[in-house]
């Protein structure tokens, strides 16, 4: 029996942190004051991200190739989503 490649954990939690991101820079341009919970929720979702794939390798139940390839993996896909999904499904839905 072998480990998943990638990690579905380091996938799901890259996707996770970095949607929030892309969308909290998204509501930074909209707004011009404190500034200070975006910078700190960015700072945990990004420590999120690495603490899961860190505890990936720790239990030994992936490498760290698998775990960074989980981290590109998700990262790509709400990418994708965020720049050429996200307007298409928001008019779709407004429909």
């Amino acid at each position: 029996m072998e480990y998943g490649n990638p990690s579905g954990h380091s996938l799901i939690a890259s996707n996770l942190a970095f949607g929030i991101l892309f969308d909290m820079l998204e509501r930074e341009k909209k707004r011009k004051y404190n500034r200070a919970p975006d910078i700190i929720c960015s700072f945990l979702a990004i420590l999120y991200v690495l603490l899961m794939g860190l505890s990936r390798v720790i239990i030994a139940a992936h490498t760290w190739n698998q775990v960074i390839f989980g981290w590109l993996l998700g990262l790509w896909t709400i990418t994708f989503s965020q720049l050429l999904l996200k307007k298409n499904l928001y008019a779709f839905i407004d429909k």
